[in-house]
């Protein structure tokens, strides 16, 4: 109950919303919030819609109220603000980033634009983010920017697709192929 009433408060009319977590399924809009209501669209995975409220369902479950109808909510998640500012459009960095990346950033992509900030350099003795990388995140939040993350190895190395390929589980032929195509050695 703790986690639908903290559903219910983090989304906010005008909000932007997309289909998510259904695996590919798409989302059921229905003409009232109850599952046994008709179907009157179904929404594929990421489709965004402007979020018009919540209601709690006959079911005892938490809908959102779009233009078409009713859909379940754990199958929706917020993805830009007012409809007027929303952005699906942004930039990626291949680095933690400077004042001034993320200042051009926040222009050209607009406010709710996206970020996609790429932080190599994981092995397998990271323990922690380094201070530059939270610097990053914190830096873009503070411009308006919805923040994508993607981790991984050291430039130019392949160290988990290494480890993999040399643990036996395919033959000394077909692990030289792999690792000439994907790590360039």
């Amino acid at each position: 109950r703790v986690l639908v009433v903290a559903a219910i408060v983090s989304l906010a009319a005008a909000d932007r919303i997309c289909v998510f977590g259904t695996r590919g399924a798409g989302l059921h809009v229905r003409a009232s919030a109850c599952t046994t209501a008709d179907i009157v669209a179904t929404a594929p995975e990421g489709e965004a819609f402007d979020l018009l409220g919540t209601v709690m369902g006959c079911d005892r479950t938490v809908w959102v109220r779009v233009a078409q109808g009713y859909a379940l909510q754990n199958y929706t998640q917020v993805c830009g603000g007012p409809a007027a500012g929303w952005n699906r459009f942004g930039v990626g960095l291949v680095t933690p980033g400077t004042t001034g990346q993320f200042d051009l950033v926040a222009n050209m992509a607009g406010k709710e634009g996206w970020i996609l900030l790429v932080f190599p350099g994981i092995t397998r003795s990271t323990a922690a983010a380094p201070p530059d990388w939270v610097q990053a995140v914190s830096a873009a939040y503070a411009r308006g920017l919805n923040v994508v993350v993607r981790l991984g190895p050291p430039w130019g190395q392949c160290v988990g697709r290494s480890a993999y390929l040399s643990s036996g589980s395919l033959s000394m032929p077909a692990r030289s192929r792999l690792t000439r195509a994907h790590c360039g050695r």
